[in-house]
């Protein structure tokens, strides 16, 4: 943006000794003068009133150009465990606490895997006295809401389940045997397919 300017005083001034030394009479002086001056004129108003450039705007905060573009996060490779809330939650003294399935949780997530937990519809109700969705329970329990649900009511938490870990192939938290499913569960007579369990005390005992 200087350098038009500069461009269009030099001109300017040119063009003013020109006629104040030859008159008002076109001459190839005051003719060269007369042009470059139009000309930087121009360049000089468009470069002041064009709009600025993404690339020649500074960033809102100077110090981001300090900082690389972050990579990307891996994604999550970890074994996946999915836990039968309503089950886990009678572990200890087959009355449905939170602080049983805390534990449980707790005792899962220091051997490096990937937990999540799926409750029928009812299971609010028997830990706090009324319907509580995915969002609240994923807060209480403290994974991610993406890592709980909460079937729908009429519809079967078992069979989601069963679903559910076998399109991750993960193993299940439970001392359920789902024998009603398995005419279309048959991996349910694997046992290895299941991790089961009691809370004593606070503590997680397994098998």
């Amino acid at each position: 943006m200087i350098a038009p300017l500069v461009l269009c005083l030099l001109s300017m001034t040119s063009l003013t000794a020109a006629l104040a030394l030859e008159g008002p009479v076109l001459t190839l002086w005051s003719a060269v003068s007369a042009l470059s001056f139009g000309a930087a004129l121009v360049l000089w108003l468009w470069t002041a009133l064009r709009p600025l450039r993404a690339s020649d705007r500074p960033p809102a905060d100077p110090e981001l150009r300090r900082w690389p573009d972050l990579p990307k996060q891996p994604a999550d490779t970890r074994p996946r465990l999915l836990i039968d809330g309503s089950n886990v939650m009678y572990w200890e003294n087959n009355e449905p606490r939170l602080d049983t399935l805390l534990a449980v949780i707790r005792a899962l997530k220091v051997k490096d895997v990937r937990v999540g937990v799926i409750f029928d519809a009812t299971a609010g109700h028997r830990l706090f006295g009324r319907y509580v969705d995915d969002a609240e329970l994923a807060r209480q329990i403290g994974l991610a809401p993406e890592d709980v649900l909460v079937v729908h009511k009429g519809t079967s938490a078992d069979e989601t389940l069963l679903r559910a870990a076998r399109d991750m192939n993960a193993r299940i938290v439970t001392n359920d045997r789902y024998r009603d499913h398995a005419d279309k569960f048959p991996e349910v007579r694997d046992k290895g397919r299941f991790m089961r369990g009691s809370v004593e005390a606070g503590r997680v005992k397994w098998g």
